[in-house]
């Protein structure tokens, strides 16, 4: 049986593009739905310039889309099967990650419209956006400051 070089590249790679603990977090607040930028601006309380640099590294990889609606950008997994990935990678190693979402403090319009409803709310019964576990921003901010 002969070993495909070109193969264990093709892994090795997307292994160190994900291997940054900032865009791990990214990659479990999108999870399985779709989120804006300003969602993780308000989960992280980064900049969003550092999290525009981990973005496009991402994008430009093939890790996650992007889909413009006015002045919001909103990201998702291009291939469901990398998170279960990470998942899987945490329970091997006996942690567990925070189940993230986004933050009601966000101002895009999926957030404010009706006089600032809830993200949930305005997203109810939207395929893309899966139902996820409130986290308290400052816990998280407290446990993973960049």
């Amino acid at each position: 049986m002969s070993m495909n070089v070109s193969s264990f590249e093709e892994v090795a790679r997307l292994m160190q593009t994900i291997d940054q603990p900032a865009r791990l977090q990214i990659l479990i607040a999108i999870g399985e739905g779709e989120t804006c930028v300003c969602h993780l601006e308000a989960i992280f309380g980064w900049r969003q310039a550092y999290l525009s640099q981990h973005l496009m590294v991402l994008r430009e990889k093939g890790i996650v889309l992007a889909r413009r609606e006015g002045r919001f950008i909103h990201y998702r997994i291009a291939n469901p099967a990398l998170l279960k990935l990470i998942t899987d990678t945490a329970e091997l190693l006996g942690t567990t990650l925070p189940q993230l979402s986004p933050s009601p403090s966000c101002g895009c319009s999926n957030c404010r419209r009706d006089g600032g409803v809830a993200h949930e709310e305005n997203h109810a019964g939207d395929p893309r956006v899966s139902r996820r576990h409130r986290v308290d921003a400052q816990t998280l901010l407290e446990r993973n400051t960049p």
